[in-house]
């Protein structure tokens, strides 16, 4: 099935931004939702900073805040490395997340001001994460994500739970029904979710719409390995995998890539498809 790059009402400039802030929390907190994904993407994180000499995630397109809570306290508790994560977005607002103030480790943090993913500032140092958001971008730009990161010299890693094959797209029909029996076990409550999904339900059609457009979006491992091998970093160790972590109910698309002149595991420079 080609790619289709098709709109998504998140990436409209002038979606409202009390819309946009809802559907990523319900995007978290589905995402949440899905046992063993922190202590995957924790174990494809651990050799990147190892690698880099990192203890500082940056991560891009964090919208309110994604899973890296529980990400960084799985890298604490099962790989032994006290990491930070500084949170950002295009559209940043985020930094009103009751969950992420409340964050008891005081390791996870937004930075208050809109960063590009394609042109990450100097100043934000540390390796690069984009959790389920990486589908966002055309492959030219999806391109310059990685090729940023290449010229800072900064490990990255990007995982994506969606994809384009048709068993995962059968699922998408119920998003609505989904969306309609989690909204009241979300947290904080907000009379706004509750208005705009039961009494003027915009956001089941907007969360089935773009939950639709984000498998038709994601990238395969083949194109992720055609994106890498298109980019001036030999001297680079990129692994590209879709596979089930443990206790994972499915398979996770991951791409990781830090410089070659730091001593890499074994299985770095390997390519793995389930």
């Amino acid at each position: 099935m080609a790619r289709l790059h098709v709109f998504e009402f998140e990436d409209l400039s002038w979606f409202p931004g009390l819309l946009r802030a809802q559907m990523t929390d319900y995007l978290v907190y589905a995402v949440r939702l899905i046992r063993g994904f922190p202590s995957y993407a924790a174990s494809r994180l651990a050799p990147v900073l190892h690698a880099r000499g990192q203890r500082r995630i940056v991560d891009l397109g964090s919208g309110s805040g994604g899973v890296m809570p529980e990400v960084i306290r799985a890298l604490a508790d099962e790989q032994g490395i006290q990491a930070g994560a500084l949170l950002t977005d295009r559209y940043p607002h985020g930094a009103d997340s009751a969950e992420i103030r409340e964050e008891p480790t005081g390791r996870v943090d937004f930075h208050p001001d809109p960063v590009y993913a394609t042109h990450v500032p100097a100043d934000l140092h540390g390796v690069r994460t984009l959790f389920l958001s990486f589908h966002h971008f055309r492959p030219e730009t999806a391109r310059e994500i990685l090729a940023d990161a290449v010229r800072a010299d900064s490990g990255i890693a990007i995982f994506e739970v969606t994809e384009r094959r048709p068993l995962a797209l059968l699922a998408v029909p119920f998003i609505p029904i989904v969306v309609l029996l989690l909204t009241p076990f979300m947290r904080p409550f907000q009379w706004s979710r509750i208005f705009f999904t039961y009494l003027l339900p915009v956001l089941p059609f907007l969360i089935f719409w773009d939950g639709l457009v984000s498998h038709l979006r994601t990238y395969s491992v083949a194109e992720l390995e055609q994106l890498v091998a298109e980019l001036d970093a030999e001297d680079w160790h990129w692994d590209v995998r879709r596979e089930r972590g443990p206790g994972m109910p499915a398979a996770c698309t991951s791409l990781v890539g830090y410089p070659r002149a730091d001593q890499a595991p074994e299985s770095a420079s390997s390519t793995s498809r389930s």
